[in-house]
Parts: structure tokens; C-alpha cells; sequence
């Protein structure tokens, strides 16, 4: 049972590892969680339905090591500028395009329900084995296949959570007063990007999972993760100055490993100084 609680909470499905913040009572790395411990607990019981209690899983989650937060944004450059801040933007535009009050919040409830719905249960619509596979999905939606271009088949169902984004700009549109749309185009491509992006990450995720369930005694799994950049300064600097400088990268290498006579993984972390190329 202590062995599918591992597995549980080790998928990227469901916690993000920081791969610099470490808890001080564990010395192990801080993992953010994706949803509340709640929400997180269904799920462990749908999947495991005889592993372990409600209050043992709670139990496990206490302390600092396991961290809710609303906004993970900040976690991810990606999500934060395509995601999050896309957000506000549309929230801004809808105030200052749409003059009719009941529309204009009926348009702020649904943002605020697709931004909820994007950044906790679209990932949930696609399903990958444990292995890595994954198949053909009626819903065009929810087909990786499709998404990664090797689809063959036909699909006949669409998801209406999933429509709900393309229905949720073309009425923002058909009630706005603006009639240069360029700025809600941008927005509507900066979302679809962020799409692009939680979908690859739904499936690289899977594959990370495979990985680890692969690992023996002979094999190792590196995750190199790139942190910062550190540049020189100088007191005056023209601009060709700046645009020019190269400095060095920051990456952490998080190294997985197996325990001999135990289930359990060992992850250990090394920062990485490299200068440009």
C-alpha cells in the first residue's frame, strides 16, 4: 500500500517538484500539489480503492513538504505568461468592450470558470497507460494521437467543456464594441498556445512516470531543469553592450535512483554552471 501511495504522489499528474526549494524538516525537495489534498484524496481512492485510509493519506501530506497553491503559475514561465496573465488581460478587455452589465459578467463568470477548468481538469481528459501508450479517443479533443499528428481515425464526439473556449471568444466578440479585434485575437492565440503546452506536458509527464517505473539497480533517470541566467554588469552599458552579453546558465539536475531491498527512489539534486554557447 506504501507502495501505491509512492507512486501516487511521485506522478507529475498530480504534485510539481521544485527543484531548488527543499523542506527543512525532511531535507527532501518541496512538492506543490495540483489540487487540494481533498480532491487529490478521490482520487487516490478511485484509483486505489483497497490501499490506504483517508487518514493515512492525510497524514502522509501534513507538514511542509506537500504544498497547495492556487496559482502554480510562477512555477513555469509558460503557464505564467500564456496562462495566468492571459487571464487578467481578457478580464481587462471584457470591462472596457462589452457595455452591457449582464453580459459583461455573465462573460467574467465563464472566464473565470474556463481558467479553472484549464488549469485543473483539461489535463484530466486525456489518458495515457502507465506504460506511456496512448490510443485512439473518439472526442477530437481528447485525442494525443490526433494532437501529435498520427491519427487515422475518425472521431465523432466533441467535449463541451472543451468547445466552451472557442464558443467563450467568438461571444465576446459578437457583444463587443471594439471593432479592432486584433488584441483579442492575441489572446486567443496566446491560450491556445498554453493549450499546446499543457497537452505536451500531460504526455512527456506519462513518459517520465514510465521511466521511473523502469529504473533497476543497473539505471539512473537525470531530469535537467533550466533555473536562471546570470549576466555581468558594468556601471554604463550601450545598448549593443547589452543585447550582446552572453553569461551563464543556471540548471538543476534532479538524479533518480533505486534503493537496494527497497521500493523506495532516491532523488538527489546538483546545480549546474555552464557558460553560454
Amino acid at each position: 500500500m506504501q507502495e501505491q501511495l509512492q507512486a501516487f504522489l511521485m506522478d507529475k499528474a498530480h504534485v510539481i517538484m521544485s527543484s531548488y526549494k527543499t523542506d527543512a524538516a525532511t531535507n527532501e525537495p518541496v512538492h506543490y500539489l495540483k489540487q487540494t489534498k481533498t480532491a487529490l484524496w478521490k482520487k487516490y481512492y478511485e484509483q486505489y480503492p483497497d490501499g490506504i485510509q483517508r487518514t493515512t493519506f492525510f497524514t502522509k501530506l501534513e507538514g511542509n513538504k506537500y504544498i497547495y497553491r492556487e496559482n502554480l503559475g510562477g512555477l513555469c514561465l509558460t503557464c505564467q505568461k500564456y496562462g495566468y496573465e492571459n487571464f487578467s488581460d481578457l478580464i481587462e478587455y471584457i470591462n472596457k468592450y462589452i457595455t452591457q452589465s449582464y453580459i459583461q459578467k455573465q462573460l467574467i463568470v465563464r472566464c473565470e470558470n474556463l481558467k479553472r477548468f484549464l488549469k485543473r481538469d483539461y489535463e484530466q481528459h486525456f489518458h495515457v497507460t502507465s506504460n506511456g501508450k496512448t490510443s485512439h479517443d473518439l472526442c477530437i479533443n481528447h485525442c494525443l494521437l490526433y494532437a501529435f499528428n498520427q491519427c487515422t481515425e475518425s472521431h465523432t464526439l466533441t467535449c463541451n467543456e472543451c468547445q466552451e473556449f472557442f464558443n467563450f471568444f467568438a461571444d465576446i466578440k459578437t457583444h463587443s464594441n471594439e471593432t479592432n479585434y486584433n488584441d483579442l485575437l492575441d489572446m486567443k492565440e496566446h491560450l491556445l498556445y498554453y493549450l499546446a503546452h499543457q497537452t505536451r506536458k500531460v504526455y512527456l509527464n506519462a513518459q517520465f512516470n514510465a521511466n521511473l517505473l523502469a529504473l533497476d539497480e543497473k539505471t539512473a533517470l537525470f531530469l535537467v531543469d533550466y533555473k536562471m541566467k546570470i549576466l555581468p554588469k558594468t556601471a554604463r552599458e550601450t545598448k549593443n553592450d547589452w543585447f550582446g552579453k552572453r553569461g551563464w546558465s543556471l540548471h538543476s539536475i534532479l538524479v533518480y535512483t533505486t534503493i537496494p531491498t527497497s521500493t523506495k527512489l532516491q532523488v538527489q539534486a546538483f546545480d549546474h554552471w555552464s557558460p553560454d554557447t
